[in-house]
């Protein structure tokens, strides 16, 4: 009789996991609502405007979503934070000018590039910095978390012995952090570059001399199946002119 019993009640929670267990994959159906991780403050590629999200990674995005058939929803979060939000899963895919790093592709997966940029600095007008080897002694500021502070950690460190590095969790802050003379040049990628000195007077480029440019690619936690769905959609968009209309749009003007 007891071996009945429990026979009955394996059943029965099995049958109940198996029905929660397609509950919940309905629901996801359903719902059909992916997290986009981004943070909004490097324009032109993400930033804040009459307080929505917009720029080339938040269209580009959109588009990879219409070509996937499926909603996203961008959230706003400190751009050290991103990979975590991969890691625990919270986060379906990030897409914040994000570099494919050696140590980066251990802990997440990437899509194929799909733009590249030089690495400048962006230094006060009053600033004597004209080269890289200038900064010796000086303080440089780079974005917490970005491949900007990987690259002034090491190569940079090589070429300019003596350099402080001073990391924030926002562009914004760095930019500030120039004015009142705190650090010397903020280093980021030229088109951010240029919208920096559009925005904010007084501000002049230092290429930095080498032909090491970064590349952007899209983030996912490890083994997620949007990688290859995602690669597609990236060459189909490439092929029909989108990214290259996007690029005009933002990276353009």
């Amino acid at each position: 009789m007891l071996k009945k019993l429990l026979g009955t009640l394996l059943i029965v929670s099995a049958f109940v996991a198996g029905c929660s267990d397609e509950n919940t994959k309905s629901a996801a159906a359903e719902k059909g609502v992916y997290s986009v991780a981004t943070s909004a403050d490097y324009p032109p590629f993400e930033f804040l405007q009459d307080g929505k999200i917009v720029g080339f990674d938040i269209d580009l995005a959109q588009a990879i979503a219409d070509k996937l058939g499926i909603k996203i929803q961008v959230n706003d979060m400190s751009f050290d934070g991103i990979l975590g939000s991969l890691k625990s899963s919270r986060t379906d895919l990030a897409v914040s000018a994000l570099t494919a790093t050696p140590e980066r592709k251990e802990a997440v997966d990437f899509s194929e590039e799909y733009y590249t940029t030089a690495r400048v600095l962006v230094c006060s007008d009053l600033s004597p910095v004209r080269n890289i080897t200038d900064l010796t002694g000086m303080a440089l500021g780079v974005q917490a978390g970005s491949i900007y502070e990987i690259y002034a950690n090491s190569d940079l460190k090589e070429k300019a012995a003596g350099v402080t590095i001073k990391t924030l969790p926002r562009v914004p802050e760095l930019v500030q952090e120039l004015k009142t003379r705190r650090i010397s040049c903020i280093l980021v990628g030229q088109k951010e570059a240029e919208i920096l000195m559009k925005n904010n007077e007084g501000l002049r480029l230092v290429p930095l001399g080498d032909d090491d440019n970064a590349g952007f690619a899209i983030a996912m936690p490890k083994g997620s199946v949007l990688k290859e769905k995602v690669n597609q959609a990236l060459a189909e968009l490439n092929a029909d002119g989108t990214i290259e209309k996007l690029k005009q749009k933002w990276l353009q003007k």
